[in-house]
């Protein structure tokens, strides 16, 4: 399945949206070394982006991005809306006015949002501060789809490597993502680890995929023995070792799920017997 442009497109406008959640986090939430304070999760349940619980004065409330109305949200504790502003006509410096209101209101000093983000990301579109489009509905219905199978597929790696690794969306690149510490040294550092997870179009491939990645503190794994894969393929090159699984191949005739598994299974379980001596077993 070869995905419209204006897919890609509709995917750019929710990592700009997201940008705010991000934002909120770093104004709000108390930091992280890692920077998950930042990090937002795709919710099936609710078909919403969300960014971590925000304590306030008036209670727990989260900011989130509804798909099917693209609008974003001010969330109770239970998860119920009690704020919203449709994205599309809104430029970024209006809706950052209307969630700065939105935390004066539950006592938090809206202020706070003046401070950027430590990172930027890709200016998408006609450029900065311009009205948002009117959202495509297909589009959005495949990449809450997508996510939601990257949400299954990774959880199923959590559970064969024994760790519940929050399954997170990274505002920076907009991955849905996991990072397994397998190995610390005497003074606590990881010096062993695996990443996994589904990225959007980039520079590496201009669609969707999933990717596995392997690291050790000293050397590279033995990328020569590497074994073949039933899906997706190796790519080892300077700024990037790994394995990708591209979105035109797990989205072929058949069980998705089954192919984005039997990819991690493989990467994993030969990425873990080098780094640990373990063996991977994914069930699905």
């Amino acid at each position: 399945m070869i995905l419209p442009q204006a897919y890609l497109l509709n995917e750019q406008l929710l990592h700009t949206l997201s940008q705010f959640i991000a934002r909120v986090g770093k104004a709000y939430i108390p930091p992280k070394p890692d920077d998950s304070h930042t990090n937002l999760a795709w919710e099936p349940e609710t078909g919403c982006i969300s960014g971590h619980p925000i304590p306030a004065p008036l209670g727990n409330f989260t900011l989130a991005i509804e798909l099917k109305t693209f609008s974003v949200l001010l969330r109770n504790a239970d998860n119920q809306a009690i704020c919203r502003v449709k994205a599309a006509g809104m430029r970024d410096d209006q809706l950052l006015e209307v969630i700065r209101n939105w935390m004066q209101e539950t006592g938090l000093d809206g202020q706070l949002l003046e401070y950027p983000l430590h990172f930027s990301i890709p200016v998408y579109g006609p450029g900065v501060n311009f009205p948002y489009p009117s959202s495509d509905k297909d589009s959005l219905e495949t990449w809450a789809k997508m996510r939601t199978l990257a949400n299954e597929a990774l959880f199923l790696l959590n559970d064969a490597f024994s760790l519940e690794t929050p399954i997170r969306i990274w505002p920076h690149h907009f991955d849905t993502g996991v990072y397994y510490q397998l190995n610390k040294d005497d003074s606590g550092k990881t010096n062993r680890s695996i990443g996994a997870g589904l990225a959007i179009a980039d520079d590496l491939l201009d669609e969707p995929y999933f990717y596995m990645y392997g690291w050790k503190e000293s050397g590279s794994l033995p990328y020569d023995e590497k074994p073949n894969l039933t899906y997706g393929y190796w790519l080892v090159q300077d700024k990037w070792k790994g394995a990708l699984l591209p979105h035109w191949e797990w989205s072929a005739n058949g069980n998705h799920l089954e192919r984005v598994a039997t990819f991690f299974e493989e990467v994993g379980n030969w990425m873990r017997t080098e780094l640990t001596g373990k063996a991977l077993i994914m069930k699905y």
